[in-house]
């Protein structure tokens, strides 16, 4: 898988985790909230978002890939999408995300999918 190399998408990425504990930085979408509540019950978003922003701080922005939307429904709104693996209790969980960057020069990340790796 292609790590994340784009210095611009980068920057703009690490910028949403880092700000993992304020408010609308990394949101969760549906499917990946049913998945956690049921498989990760005992950690709020926020922890998992704490959780993400630790491992990419620890690992480096390379341990993001960045992956070509191919899928149609989803292609002609993303050109990409990006995932992390981390390992929680034991588990390798996949997390699949999409850097949102907005015009007005803030950016967030919206956690779309979430299952075992």
């Amino acid at each position: 898988m292609p790590p994340l190399n784009d210095s611009e998408r980068s920057k703009w990425y690490l910028h949403a985790l880092e700000n993992w504990n304020v408010e609308d930085y990394v949101t969760w979408e549906d499917d990946a909230l049913r998945w956690i509540r049921v498989q990760l019950s005992n950690y709020s978003t926020k922890q998992l978002g704490e959780l993400l922003y630790l491992h990419v701080q620890q690992n480096g922005v390379q341990c993001v890939d960045e992956q070509p939307e191919t899928r149609p429904h989803w292609r002609n709104r993303h050109e990409f999408h990006h995932d992390l693996r981390l390992r929680i209790e034991g588990r390798l969980i996949y997390f699949e995300t999409r850097l949102m960057i907005l015009r007005h020069g803030d950016a967030y990340i919206s956690v779309v999918n979430v299952h075992d790796a």
